[in-house]
């Protein structure tokens, strides 16, 4: 039995806080290889020898349809499930062992290291750092220093990082258009014409506002539950980290649309290749 789960048995068996503390540590992105292979993050293949191969010396490998991952606190009726199961799917977010992905949590820092390591293949814009207040061995130590190298999240004083501190919507937007690269309006409207679309644009503070705009030409905003309010100071919650994660893989052309009332859509989308897309209304 894997050494994980041994260890997860025994704190079980002792019941009391030691649970919630287990749980509260793991990993936004992948947990140990066997969960993230139980919630359909890998699909396992088999060797087919066919007639045509045996002639041709060759064994042919043959792939089940992967299903969908389902956790029991993420409903088919829930506004982000789909973002969830696609992002799982492909080994970029996974959910706890007990079978939940806990949506309304709110992210970490450190689970937002995770998951932009996992989704994103960047080149280094900085020299890896060593991080002065946490241990190697931490889980998410190598991701941190990934995410630092790579711009998307930065050290404090000492190059200290607090792993455990939430982000508002705002931080995790601006984070992600700087690791990204996202930060200027490429599609030839005015930044006030892009964030007119918002009830509370004016909330948003100036040296930002390009960014936002920026993320916003791109399809990359999305807002619960309503669709013109950015709610920057809210707490992002794991959910919503998970759906703006996909939205920028949209924009990079990695994965397909999913539909939804809750994206911010203007009249084009701009992707990394520069295509214009013309898009109508989101749908449920």
């Amino acid at each position: 039995m894997n050494r994980f789960y041994q260890l997860l048995l025994l704190r079980l068996a002792a019941g009391g806080a030691a649970i919630a503390l287990v749980f509260s540590l793991l990993p936004f992105g992948r947990v140990a290889p066997s969960v993230a292979q139980s919630e359909g993050g890998a699909v396992e293949t088999e060797a087919e020898t066919t007639p045509q191969a045996e002639a041709e010396g060759e064994t042919r490998t043959a792939q089940a349809l992967p299903s969908l991952p389902s956790f029991g606190d993420v409903g088919q009726g829930f506004w982000a499930t789909q973002f969830i199961q696609q992002l799982t799917q492909l080994n970029i977010a996974s959910g706890f062992p007990n079978n939940t992905f806990m949506p309304e949590s709110a992210l970490t820092n450190a689970q937002f290291a995770a998951l932009v390591t996992q989704a994103f293949d960047l080149r280094p814009m900085r020299q890896v750092q060593s991080i002065s207040n946490l241990s190697e061995s931490f889980w998410a130590y190598s991701a941190i220093q990934q995410a630092y190298s790579t711009g998307f999240v930065n050290l404090g004083p000492g190059n200290a990082f607090d792993p455990n501190a939430s982000l508002t919507r705002l931080d995790m937007l601006v984070s992600m258009a700087r690791g990204l690269g996202y930060t200027t309006v490429t599609s030839g409207s005015s930044v006030d014409q892009i964030l007119s679309v918002y009830s509370d644009a004016d909330t948003i503070p100036t040296e930002f506002r390009e960014i936002i705009a920026a993320l916003t030409e791109r399809g990359m905003i999305i807002n619960y539950p309503t669709v013109n309010t950015l709610n920057l100071t809210q707490v992002v919650t794991r959910a919503e980290a998970c759906a703006i994660v996909y939205q920028a893989l949209v924009v990079q052309e990695r994965v397909e649309r999913i539909s939804s009332r809750y994206i911010v859509i203007t009249e084009t989308i701009i992707t990394d290749s520069g295509e214009t897309v013309i898009i109508g209304d989101g749908d449920d």
